[in-house]
Formats: structure tokens, sequence, C-alpha cells
């Protein structure tokens, strides 16, 4: 009986509720859009009315059409960054970060910090890293970093294998690095045969005395010169069952510095068959490449060289070895495990960039054009991949063929200064002088030498 009463005290209340639901329900889409264009009969050149017609249609699933409705309302609106924001904006929130690119990297200027960090965290939910690294480092460079935009950068970085642009950015920060960070500046440190500045690894190794960051920080000294603190640590280790490998290394980079040469050879080649880390195998192996052949030992580092041509068959090898040896002058060896890496590889940049003009070569053409089609089959959005593909066309005078992948670097690449001037030249050559000239001048407004630009366009 309770139960009945309850149901009939609640019935006009859940009527009246439904009212109100139904009165404030918002209008269909269809009546919206023909609202809407009902207004733009009378107000044509309200840009508001376009962007508003544009958010219908990406509701509707009709992006091609969205995407000119927005149009209209930019044109209309003189280019208006606030209307382009809201444009990219709304694309964003639909979840549909691919279509928002146009409007907001152009614009990564206008962006406030909690738009640029939404923009951020959307390009990593949607995994499209290398725009994520442009954007970051835009963010990086707009004013004093703060530290997790430092550490995603050097990680996007580093697994990009761009290990240069790593060490720039976790060199810059060095003080606040956390574990993580601190690490990988030692490791491309080492990768890079660079000197880091002994202030650097000392501070590191002081906050972080883990044994990997030691055993990486000692490689960093020994690459500076600094055997003093080499020595020290190799006092220190004597006993140790650790890291043997790295504790022989270390004392053929020693002997060597002391001109002991048999003795660092005998070390170099008892380490690498201790190891079982590739990459530090191959390290090992490069060093004693370099030791024998600036000793006059070809016939040793002729019998080397036959061993990694014989063993070094996984792409992991052949990447380290092919970096080691091209760090350390050896271009000829180097080309043969990026060669053989590529083949096993399609696609790697680090093989594309350092065979570039080998594989521009008559008889290597159509094997470029196939592994750039890889990177960009990979990641159509590729700063690197466009700009290999912008200067394939450029080499070759394709104009027409250059013009979208220009437009692609000038849209994700982080600072395209010379993509300005080589696209400001084919759209020049094509007698597109409008928009040849908006080219040149970001070429000239960023640093570009005017004396390249033709009179006429400057």
């Amino acid at each position: 009986m309770l139960a009945c009463v309850l149901a009939l005290v609640s019935t006009p209340t859940e009527a009246v509720g439904a009212q109100k639901t139904a009165k404030e329900a918002p209008e269909p889409v269809d009546n919206r859009e023909d609202s809407l264009q009902s207004l733009l009969a009378e107000q044509p050149d309200n840009s508001s009315l376009w962007t508003a017609l544009g958010k219908v249609a990406v509701e509707q699933d009709q992006y091609d059409l969205a995407r000119g409705y927005f149009d209209e309302a930019i044109k209309l609106s003189n280019k208006n960054a606030e209307t382009i924001l809201d444009i990219g904006g709304y694309w964003l929130a639909k979840g549909l970060v691919k279509y928002s690119l146009v409007y907001l990297m152009p614009n990564l200027g206008f962006l406030t910090d909690s738009r640029l960090t939404a923009f951020e965290d959307a390009l990593e939910k949607a995994k499209l890293n290398s725009v994520l690294l442009t954007v970051l480092r835009h963010h990086n460079s707009r004013k004093p970093p703060y530290y997790p935009v430092v550490k995603k950068a050097a990680q996007l970085a580093y697994l990009q294998g761009d290990f240069d642009l790593c060490r720039q950015i976790l060199l810059n920060r060095y003080e606040e690095l956390d574990y993580e960070s601190g690490r990988n500046l030692l490791l491309v440190n080492i990768h890079l045969n660079d000197t880091l500045p002994i202030k650097v690894i000392d501070v590191i190794e002081k906050k972080f005395p883990q044994p990997e960051v030691a055993m990486l920080a000692q490689i960093n000294y020994a690459q500076a010169g600094k055997w003093k603190e080499v020595e020290s640590f190799l006092d220190r280790e004597s006993k140790s069952a650790s890291y043997r490998d790295l504790y022989i290394y270390l004392t053929g980079r020693l002997e060597n510095s002391r001109d002991k040469i048999d003795a660092a050879g005998l070390s170099f080649e008892r380490a690498a068959d201790t190891t079982r880390w590739e990459e530090m195998k191959s390290l090992i192996q490069a060093e004693l490449y370099h030791l024998y052949s600036t000793t006059g030992n070809k016939y040793k580092a002729d019998r080397l060289w036959e061993t990694l041509k014989e063993t070094a068959v996984t792409p992991l090898r052949q990447e380290y070895l092919a970096r080691h040896l091209e760090v350390r002058g050896y271009e000829k060896q180097s080309r043969y495990f990026w060669r053989s890496l590529l083949r096993k590889s399609p696609g790697h940049l680090q093989a594309i960039k350092s065979l570039w003009e080998e594989l521009n070569e008559d008889d290597n053409i159509e094997w470029l054009q196939e592994n750039v089609k890889a990177v960009l089959a990979d990641d159509p959005y590729s700063c690197e991949g466009n700009a290999l593909a912008m200067n394939f066309h450029a080499r070759h005078g394709n104009d027409r063929e250059l013009v979208p992948y220009g437009r692609n670097v000038a849209l994700y690449c982080h600072d395209p200064v010379e993509a300005y001037f080589t696209l400001g030249t084919a759209l020049a050559n094509l007698s597109k002088a409008d928009e040849a000239r908006a080219f040149f001048a970001k070429y000239l407004k960023r640093g570009g030498d005017v004396n390249r630009v033709p009179t006429s366009y400057r």
C-alpha cells in the first residue's frame, strides 16, 4: 500500500520533469543548420555564423564540409587569431586532433598555457609524437620552461633517435634533471662521443649514486680526459664483480691515455668478450677499431672489421656500430652498417640522413624514394620525413611535387627557416608570387640571408 502511495505521489512530479526536459532539449541539428542558413542569407559576411555552421557540420560527421565553412569564417574574420583558435579548439574538444593541427600549429604563439597544455595532452593521447615534440619545443622556448616539458621533449627526441636534440634540451637544465633524464644525458653523450662539462657530470653523479649512473659518468669522464676520476673509480671497483666489462673497458681507456697500446688493445678485446650488452659491445668494438686504425695496426683492424661484418647482424648492433663509427670519422665503415640497417628497417631516419648524398645518386634514387615513403607512411606529420621529401624534390627540380611537403615542414617543424626559403623559391618558379613573397618574408624575419632572396621578393 505504501509503495502505491509513493508511486501516485511521484508520478505528477516526474511528468512535470519530463515536460521541462523536453522544453530544454537542444534544438535538432537539422533545425540549427536551417536557422543558420537563413541567417547567413541575411548576413553573408558574418564570420561567427560560418563558424557555427562548421560546428554543426562536424556534429554531422561532415568534416570536409565543416572545413569549407571554417575556411570561409577565417577569411571573413581577416584571419583573426581568436577565430582560428576557437575552430582549432573545437576540433580538439571533439577528439579530432588531426583536424585541429592546421589551425593550432601555425598559431602556437597565441595559445595560452592552459590551451597549450591541453593541446599537448591531446597529441600525446593520439600518439602524434613528432608533432608533440615540435609543440613541446615551442613551449620550452617561449619562456623559462618548467621541468615536465623539458623531460617529455627530451624523451621524445631520444626515442626518435635525435641524440643531438636530446642532449641540447637536457644540458640546458642539467641541475634540475631527475634520475631518468640525468642518465639519458650521460648516455646520449656517449653515443655522440662528445665532451660534457665536468661540472655537469659531477652534479649528475653526486645527485644519483645508483650504479648505472656511476658507470655512465665514468665513461663520460674518460671521454673528457679526466683520468683522475677514472683512476679513483677503478681503485674502488677493483674487487667488485659488478660491471666487469665496464671496469676492463675503462682500464683500456686509461692504458691508451698512457700510450700503453698493446695493453689497451687486450683490455678492449677482453671487455668486448665479457659484455652481454649489445650497446656496450658496439661501443667497445668501435673504440678497438679506432685504436688499431690510429696506431697503424692494419692487420688487426682489417680482421676486426671482417668479424664485425659477420657477427653484427641485428638492427640494434648495426645502428650502434654505425653511430659510433660515424662520430669517430669512419664514414665508409659507418655507411656499410647504415645500408645494412636500411635494408632490414626501411624508413630508418638516421640511416637515410647519414646516407643522404649516396642515396641521391642515380642508381639509388628509387631506393631513397621508397624509404622516404616508408617514413611518411608511418607518420605523415613527421617533420623529418616531410623535410626529406621536400629536399629530395628541391634537389631534383620538382617544384610542384615539393610544395605540399614544404607546407608540412612549415607547419610541423620547430624552426623551419631554410624550408621557408626552399618553399618560397618553388612557389616563385610556379608563378605564385604572393605566396612566394609570404614565405620569403618569413625566411627573412627569422634571420635568413637577404642576398639569397630575389630582389623582387624582398
